[in-house]
């Protein structure tokens, strides 16, 4: 299944999720998404966001995870520029990165 979001979805970066074309919080499965996470400025209202490249632009999306140890994958990899592949979940409007989130389940690094 290929999922699209347009790079001003939701209010544009940081927005609140109000607006969004979808229902609140509805969910779709993504595997192998790649691109690099960044960090926000100081004092922004969220901390990070994945900027995805293989679509032949970038679209940025929230992410974070439940598993513990992808938490701190994801943190580690922030402005790293290391390419990664993201499979997990994709939650749109949402409040999050441009109205959406992506609940990784696993990250792989291209080395």
């Amino acid at each position: 299944m290929t999922v699209e979001a347009t790079p001003t979805a939701s209010g544009g970066p940081g927005g609140n999720a109000s607006g969004g074309a979808k229902p609140p919080e509805t969910a779709e499965e993504l595997a192998d998404w790649w691109g690099v996470i960044r960090s926000t400025p100081p004092g922004a209202q969220f901390d990070d966001y994945f900027e995805r490249r293989d679509l032949g632009q970038i679209i940025l999306f929230g992410i974070d995870s439940l598993d513990p140890t992808v938490q701190s994958q994801i943190k580690a990899l922030r402005d790293s520029g290391k390419i990664v592949h993201l499979y997990g979940t994709l939650l749109s409007n949402v409040p999050d990165y441009n109205g959406s989130q992506i609940q990784v389940d696993r990250i792989e690094v291209e080395e």
